[in-house]
């Protein structure tokens, strides 16, 4: 999946997906050619459409994003915080224990 993000003169950055799976080369190459173009340039996404005047576009920024690992490493910070709570409920139940056996 890619990010594209669209900096324009005197307007707030565009960020927009595409579930495109074109290595980033081509798929710059491709995008960079929205850039040469004089008239007004319909740019086609998985997650929109849009319609750009390419002479107010000051640059773009494409990242590769992968959602798979996003939801990997919040499905681990879960188990984490889950296992931290589990520990403490734990460490107070052994703490009960304890006390009982000293009186």
């Amino acid at each position: 999946m890619k990010q594209i993000t669209i900096l324009q003169e005197n307007v707030a950055p565009l960020t927009i997906d595409d579930n495109d799976e074109t290595d980033m080369e081509t798929y710059v190459k491709l995008l960079s050619s929205i850039m040469e173009s004089n008239n007004v340039v319909f740019l086609h996404t998985t997650s929109c459409s849009m319609i750009i005047r390419p002479h107010k576009v000051t640059s773009v920024i494409v990242k590769n994003k992968h959602p798979i690992f996003e939801d990997k490493k919040k499905e681990v910070v879960e188990l984490k915080e889950e296992a931290n709570i589990h520990e403490e409920s734990s460490n107070q139940d052994e703490d009960i224990i304890e006390e009982i056996v000293k009186d």
